[in-house]
Formats: structure tokens, C-alpha cells, sequence
């Protein structure tokens, strides 16, 4: 599947910049979108920069204007635009926690619904890959808001991908890397206040301190990777990136499926006396063709 145009939001740097110079580099329209466009260090005849804050649905939607004008139709949108919160639960301040979930969450749900409403419109259908991470699956601590937002937007976009109608030619692709050699857990990572009750030897604050330059993950292979999924008929509904995030997630996904199986009984127990047992086959047979 071949489109033309991609919009990149969080363009500035890091993975965001590595998927503007990839692109372009695979011949690809660009509309780059950043809080500070400027500081994009690329110049390129199908480079649009665009001056644009994903936590205001006005900008968003001016962003797409503006792309559409300048290069029609948009059939790649990635979500990539976010930051990472490090503090105790209990330290974060109210302001620090809305600004978390305005730009993780609200940020991708104003692009994606603004996205769908063009691909849809189109008739030519196009790609969404949502930047989540190996936090939307398996919770870290000490990024307790950023793990909700990452859960939230895999949420909203596993249920959008139930919503949509095949022939309208779009699919969205989940993204869940684990460390990546970028500046998230540097100048782009905010702190918050330590809180005094969590000040001993179980903190995980030192971990973050010093996990930036250990990451795994190359921003350009992944920026490779990515732009190869997009133009798959039928790219995966999530992607796992780096060894890292898949043993993480395996390790959620065992520990899930442990103590489900041990909790069965419990589980069931509170079915209605004329319950059917019956049903639950039935139900099985209608998830497995869903």
C-alpha cells in the first residue's frame, strides 16, 4: 500500500526527527509538527513545518488544514508527540498530572480523530501508528501517569480498530518500544518534587537518573521499521520494538495469565444461580471470530 504524505507530530527530535529525515530520505512528503518547529534541523523541498500543540484541538485541526492544502491528501499520520513524568504518585502535583494526560492522551486523541475524519473522507483510507510503549502494558514505578496515558491511548486505539469498516482502508498500528537512544529520559523527561515518604532504598528515582545512554533501541532502525509497516496491506495491530519491551510484556502477560487461572473459581463464583454454563461456549465461539 503506497501513500505519499506522512504527518509526524513531536518532529523536533528523537524519534520524531529520526521519522522526518527517513522519510523525506524515502521520498515521502513530510508535514512536521512541533511546539517549536524551528529547531526542526532539516530543510527539504516536501518538508512542511508546522507550529502546532497537540493538547489544543484548534491547532490540531489547523495542522491538517494546513497539510492538506499544502500537500492534499495525508495518508500516514504517527502519533508521536509525548514526554515522560517521573515522581511518586503521591508527589505529583494536579497541574503536573492534567499536563501528563493533555499531551500523552488528549495530544493523540485530537490527531487521531482528526486523522480518521481525513482518511475516511478521502476514499483512499491511510495508516495511524500510535507511539505508545512498553508502558502501556507493563507499569514501571515512578511513572505512574505516564503509564496511565500509554494505557489509555492503547485503549482507545484497540477499540477503534473494532469500530472501523474494512473498506475504508484504514488500519492502526499500536507501537510499544522500550528504551530508545533519544533524548525521553533526559532534557525531555520532567521531575517532580520527591515526596518524603518515598525517600529510602526501594526508590526508583536513581534508576531513572541514570538509565539515559543504556537504552537499546536505534531511532532510525526503528524510523525504518515503522515506515515498512505502514506500507503493509495489513500491518499488526501492536508492534512490539527491542528486546527489552518484549521480555517486559511477556512477563505481564505470564504474571496476567497465572493469576487468572488461579483466581477461576473466584472469578466465577459470583455467576447468577440459573446461570447457562452453556453460554460460555458460545461465547468463546463468538470472540474467536471477532
Amino acid at each position: 500500500m503506497t501513500f505519499s504524505t506522512v504527518l509526524v507530530t513531536g518532529a523536533s527530535a528523537g524519534l520524531g526527527f529520526a521519522l522526518v529525515t527517513v522519510g523525506l530520505a524515502q521520498g515521502y512528503n513530510v508535514v512536521a509538527c512541533s511546539r517549536a518547529p524551528e529547531s526542526i534541523n532539516v530543510e527539504h523541498s516536501n518538508l512542511l513545518k508546522l507550529k502546532v500543540n497537540v493538547a489544543d484541538v484548534n491547532s490540531v485541526e489547523s495542522a491538517f488544514k494546513s497539510a492538506q492544502r499544502h500537500f492534499g491528501n495525508i495518508g500516514i499520520v504517527i502519533n508521536n508527540a509525548g514526554y515522560g513524568l517521573v515522581g511518586e504518585f503521591e508527589s505529583y502535583t494536579i497541574e503536573e498530572m492534567h499536563r501528563q494526560m493533555n499531551v500523552n492522551f488528549w495530544g493523540v486523541t485530537y490527531v487521531t480523530k482528526e486523522a480518521l475524519n481525513y482518511m475516511r473522507e478521502s476514499g483512499k483510507g491511510g495508516r495511524i501508528l500510535q507511539i505508545s510503549s512498553v508502558a502501556g502494558y507493563y507499569p514501571s514505578p515512578c511513572l505512574s501517569m505516564y503509564n496511565a496515558s500509554k494505557f489509555a491511548v492503547e485503549g482507545l486505539s484497540q477499540t477503534i480498530m473494532r469500530e472501523l469498516d474494512e473498506s475504508w482502508n484504514i488500519a492502526i498500528t499500536i507501537v510499544q518500544p522500550g528504551g530508545m537512544q533519544t533524548e525521553w529520559a533526559a532534557s525531555n523527561m520532567q521531575w517532580s518534587k520527591p515526596h518524603p515518604a518515598y525517600e529510602n532504598d526501594k526508590s526508583w528515582r536513581p534508576i531513572w537518573e541514570n538509565y539515559h545512554g543504556s537504552e537499546e533501541t536505534d531511532p532510525i532502525k526503528a524510523a525504518n521499521l515503522l515506515y515498512t509497516i505502514a506500507r503493509l496491506d495489513k500491518p499488526p495491530q501492536k508492534l512490539v520494538l527491542g528486546h527489552d519491551s518484549l521480555e517486559l510484556i511477556r512477563k505481564q502477560h505470564q504474571d496476567i495469565g497465572q493469576e487468572l487461572e488461579k483466581n477461576v473459581a473466584l472469578s466465577t463464583s459470583v455467576a447468577r444461580d440459573n446461570f447457562d454454563p452453556g453460554s460460555v461456549k458460545i461465547l468463546r465461539e463468538n470472540l474467536q471470530s471477532m
